[in-house]
């Protein structure tokens, strides 16, 4: 998505305080316009008139989305029956590094990171580690 835009608030005198925090934390001029009553009433009446027209078109994209999924799960489970030997075939998946690895990896990398940080060389560390690495 893009980093630019605008933002339009529409706020009656009545928020003054609001207002000024506004311009405040935006630490940017902000332009000022005033609408006149009878362009917000007009603009209120028309989004009132398609209310009800907007409340049919989200209950119907609502249920087209409970349609899709439900047909790509009937075509998961068609797939599930049609393939079954073929998946009950295959061999079970198999981890290339145990959970006391994958730590150990994790540990190692984050000692590197924060010497790193520190400025201090990670070689000698790495050499010591080796070293009780050895002896076990």
């Amino acid at each position: 998505a893009g980093r630019g835009g605008r933002a339009v608030t529409f706020l009656d005198p009545s928020n003054r305080a609001l207002i000024k925090q506004i311009v405040k934390h935006s630490g940017k001029k902000l332009k000022q316009r005033i609408v006149a009553d009878e362009t917000i009433d007009k603009w209120t009446e028309a989004i009132a008139a398609m209310a009800e027209d907007i409340a049919k078109i989200m209950l119907e994209e609502k249920q087209e989305r409970i349609l899709q999924k439900a047909e790509m799960e009937a075509l998961r489970a068609e797939n599930l029956v049609e393939h079954h030997n073929e998946i009950m075939a295959r061999p079970a998946k198999t981890w290339f590094q145990s959970k006391k690895d994958k730590k150990q990896t994790q540990d190692a990398a984050r000692e590197e990171y924060e010497d790193r940080r520190k400025g201090i060389s990670s070689n000698n560390k790495r050499k010591k580690q080796e070293e009780r690495d050895k002896k076990k």
